[in-house]
């Protein structure tokens, strides 16, 4: 029977906004910073079948079908699982947690988070690393499981499993108190979708499930055929395997689009690597869907509606389709440059919307302070999530600062770990030069307080993100030890450190690129961005063409000539 599309509205409302609570009640109920504070985490409903609906990630599908294939689920089962071979997680720091929702009996929902844990055990702090060369270095593999059940108001573990995981993480309160969080929120999305459910009628849930996908599926078809018919191929570089230092990992991409559909190729980019930055295909269409669906309309709706008009074609052992057991754990730095990738491809398309590369995710620092500290406790495991720039598109610079999570406020980290902050501040030229202003990057100076062990998981220390339509690249990536003493000297960007109380360094993100010609851009937008420390002096009359008089002041009849000059070089060196 055809959904009511008003009650579908109303559905597809209800279920969106359910996400956005129970995401926010995650948040709140964590007890790492890495939760809390940079929100690497993720709430969803999805259909009774594991198809997304609305928001999330992709990757939860091919989870939820593997759940229902190898166990008989039930009502009150709770499943765990962190395992990138067999949910599509991208590594194994990320646990998802899955309930079955019933109402009377039927099937009609499930109620899933998926969250990064500091550390889940493996050969160095934080698990993660750019130095591992098999899944078993990456921690603890947990396979689809369950390990409680539902009791009345709240849920039951199972006390084996909950002490093999203890007795295999660094930080068991950190871990058990984040999955206890998320096992918490699940419940309480199960309780509002039975709600929705007994409000409108099981049978106008599945109505209205069918009714969203079909809608995503008709818009963004919609949208494809307004684009022409043509086939574009295009490559990406990252520094490195994590293993392998002075070779390059190639990716390729082509993409091919025809009439209503689109096909998005991988098969060209390397093989597999020894170290960790492949990436499992079920997490990677995730970066598919999410550049198609903003280059397109947004209002298609996030879901597996999208699916239908699209290929993703990889190739097996390559870095997008591993063998197992092959490292996945740097697979966030390469999510970034994934997305990069896309978006050049998909701007050949449609070129009014095309982006520049963006400084990708900034990396991440996993820190294990000494134990003198009171031992495995909150104030022991520090993780941080970091940002870079945002790439620069026809009409608006990038955006100065930012990244895929939050950004740990100084105040918590300095509160909560044996450490200072000295420096927190935009990287002056860090963004690439263009008409539209690639986003600065940011460095982060830190004094350690007390003996620490750091993992640094980081890329574009080699190739920087590249400008469009003539807009600069921006800057590259840098990691400082001794910063701010004579001993103060850049290191590998990426690999593990130890550090004595009263040690320092220094983390710098890659800046974004620029787009269109630097000499376009109107001198108002310079002298802005000179006055808030964006660009430099240097910057502006080298790239932008500003000259300034005596008095320091943007000589307007200097300006104009130098500008010719830059764009006509050789006919000023002629003249």
């Amino acid at each position: 029977m055809p959904a009511n599309p008003v009650v579908t509205e109303l559905i597809r409302s209800k279920i969106d906004s359910l996400s956005d609570e129970m995401l926010h009640l995650l948040y709140r109920s964590a007890y790492s910073t890495l939760m809390r504070e940079s929100r690497d985490c993720s709430y969803l409903a999805t259909t009774h079948r594991g198809e997304l609906v609305t928001g999330g990630h992709l990757h939860y599908r091919f989870a939820l079908q593997n759940l229902m294939a190898s166990h008989a689920i039930a009502d009150g089962d709770i499943y765990i699982t962190n395992h990138p071979y067999q949910a599509g997680v991208q590594h194994t720091p990320d646990l998802m947690v899955m309930l079955p929702v019933y109402l009377n009996g039927r099937h009609i929902a499930f109620s899933c988070t998926t969250a990064h844990k500091s550390d889940v055990g493996g050969a160095v702090v934080g698990s993660a690393s750019m130095t591992s060369t098999d899944l078993f270095q990456e921690g603890l593999l947990i396979p689809i499981l369950k390990i409680g059940h539902i009791e009345g108001q709240g849920f039951e573990l199972d006390e084996n499993i909950l002490s093999m995981i203890s007795n295999n993480v660094r930080n068991p309160d950190l871990f058990i108190g984040d999955m206890r969080a998320q096992i918490g929120v699940t419940l309480v999305g199960r309780e509002r979708i039975c709600k929705i459910a007994e409000l409108y009628g099981v049978e106008a849930l599945f109505d209205s499930y069918e009714a969203m996908l079909d809608y995503s599926d008709r818009t963004l078809r919609r949208s494809l055929e307004r684009w022409p018919d043509d086939s574009v191929t295009v490559e990406g570089f990252l520094d490195n395997d994590g293993v392998n230092l002075d070779t390059p990992v190639r990716y390729e991409l082509t993409v091919t689009k025809s009439g209503d559909t689109i096909v998005f190729d991988f098969s060209g980019s390397d093989d597999q690597t020894d170290g960790p930055v492949n990436m499992q295909k079920p997490y990677m269409e995730g970066a598919v869907f999410g550049a198609l669906l903003a280059m397109t309309d947004p209002s298609a709706g996030f879901n597996d509606g999208m699916r239908r008009p699209v290929e993703v074609i990889v190739r097996e052992g390559s870095v997008f389709s591993p063998h197992f057991p092959a490292p996945v754990g740097a697979a966030s730095v390469v999510n970034h440059r994934l997305q990069h990738l896309i978006q050049e491809a998909l701007g050949h398309f449609a070129p009014e919307k095309a982006v520049a590369n963006g400084g990708g995710s900034g990396g991440t620092l996993a820190l294990l302070w000494s134990d003198d500290l009171g031992g495995k406790t909150s104030r022991s495991m520090q993780y941080e999530v970091l940002g870079t720039g945002g790439g620069a598109w026809n009409g608006h610079d990038g955006t100065d600062g930012t990244g895929p999570l939050g950004i740990t406020p100084v105040e918590i980290l300095e509160f909560q770990f044996p450490m200072r902050i000295k420096r927190f501040e935009l990287i002056e030229d860090s963004g690439g030069a263009g008409e539209f202003r690639g986003g600065c990057s940011y460095r982060r100076e830190y004094e350690c307080l007390a003996p620490a062990t750091l993992n640094r998981r980081a890329d574009r220390g080699r190739f920087p993100a590249h400008g469009i339509a003539g807009g600069h690249p921006g800057s590259l990536s840098r990691f400082v030890l001794d910063s701010g003493t004579a001993d103060e000297r850049a290191v590998p960007i990426a690999g593990n450190y130890q550090f004595a109380a009263g040690d320092s360094f220094m983390v710098e993100g890659s800046g974004a690129g620029g787009y269109g010609d630097p000499l376009r851009r109107e001198i108002a937008a310079v002298a802005r961005d000179l006055a808030i420390g964006r660009v430099s002096r240097r910057s502006a009359t080298d790239d932008y063409g500003v000259v300034f008089d005596a008095a320091g002041e943007i000589d307007p009849e200097a300006t104009a000539e130098h500008r010719r000059d830059l764009a006509h070089p050789a006919v000023a060196s002629n003249s």
